[in-house]
């Protein structure tokens, strides 16, 4: 068995702790002494040691991961010419591998999760990649427990039998960010899963498909072009619409333990622990006056806050975020605004 670790993305939904040239999964988002990436490596070591482990980045990026992993081959880390969203990073690792990967189950999993428990977490590694051995795609399923616009839903079809633990079940159909009313639709029907975005699968079952679904993303990893012209010049697109949705042998297995996508702001109020008044601080110089529900990132100098709610307040060293958390998706639209005032460089 295999690892694959996602650390490309950009995270501008959680600028502006996250950067173009320090993304979020280099950050120690949550203040627990380790980066979403080192949390993510040090989480999958008891199935995948370093020396069974790949990371696949940006070149901008990449000497942030040997930074952060120095046990960790330089070998392993696979350097896109730039970012083109999940499915070219898979061609990129399935381009780059040692052919003696091919029957090695593979997980393959982003940097920039959290989970509650982390042997529940391993568990449920180890039961999708022995359904995984028969080459069928394995999806790794959250339990809703609120509708959320942000993530895609996995609609559960029949059981596997024998039962498990933790269970599994064939995938019926996908719902990919479904609007308020959708999302709650679907977490009162009750057989829907989150999809955290996990797959587990053989290495040759995914090579074989994504040269069926997408011949040109292998073609473009093998020859990106001498200035990297061929892969820049690929559509960003991701491995769920390209390959996963469109298989019919998926199958999930149950996520039975606490689990966020770490995407914006608003998410980290599930997980942070809150103070009498319900307001989520991460730093020391933070006080609060008739202020409830308000999420707080300080930077070393004093945020005062008086009567106010339901706020974000991200500060940094060159720039401060304030807004809603319920507008907390829409911080890419800053960014744009940031850009084309000729701020890009703050970004």
């Amino acid at each position: 068995m295999i690892g694959v670790v996602l650390a490309g993305g950009s995270g501008n939904r959680l600028w502006p702790r996250s950067r173009q040239q320090t993304p979020k999964q280099f950050d120690d988002l949550l203040a627990q002494g380790e980066s979403l990436l080192q949390a993510t490596c040090r989480r999958i070591s008891p199935l995948l040691p370093s020396e069974r482990t790949w990371v696949v980045t940006g070149r901008s990026t990449s000497h942030l991961v040997r930074q952060q992993l120095p046990h960790l081959d330089r070998a392993r880390i696979l350097s896109e010419p730039e970012g083109r969203n999940t499915a070219p990073a898979f061609a990129w690792v399935l381009a780059h591998l040692p052919a003696d990967a091919d029957s090695e189950i593979a997980i393959w999993l982003p940097s920039d999760h959290w989970i509650q428990d982390e042997v529940v977490f391993c568990q449920a590694l180890t039961r999708a990649s022995e359904l995984a051995a028969d080459g069928s795609l394995v999806l790794l399923g959250a339990v809703p427990d609120h509708p959320h616009t942000g993530y895609g839903y996995i609609r559960l079809g029949a059981p596997l039998a024998p039962a498990s633990t933790p269970p599994a079940a064939r995938v019926r159909s996908f719902r990919e960010k479904p609007d308020n009313a959708a999302a709650a639709r679907l977490l009162a029907r009750g057989d829907c899963l989150w999809n955290c975005g996990i797959l587990v699968s053989r290495v040759d079952s995914l090579r074989r498909r994504l040269a069926q679904c997408a011949p040109h993303l292998l073609a473009a990893a093998h020859n990106p072009g001498s200035n990297s012209e061929t892969w820049k010049a690929l559509e960003p697109c991701s491995i769920d619409q390209v390959v996963i949705e469109q298989a019919a042998d998926c199958t999930v297995v149950h996520l039975e333990t606490g689990w966020t996508d770490l995407g914006s702001w608003d998410a980290l109020e599930r997980i942070l622990e809150k103070d009498g008044d319900a307001n989520v601080v991460v730093g020391d110089r933070v006080v609060a006056v008739d202020s409830q529900h308000n999420i707080v990132f300080a930077n070393g100098r004093l945020v005062a806050m008086v009567g106010v709610r339901d706020l974000v307040v991200v500060d940094t060293p060159d720039a401060l975020l304030v807004g809603r958390k319920n507008h907390m998706q829409s911080v890419k639209s800053i960014i744009a605004a940031i850009e084309e005032s000729g701020l890009g460089g703050m970004t």
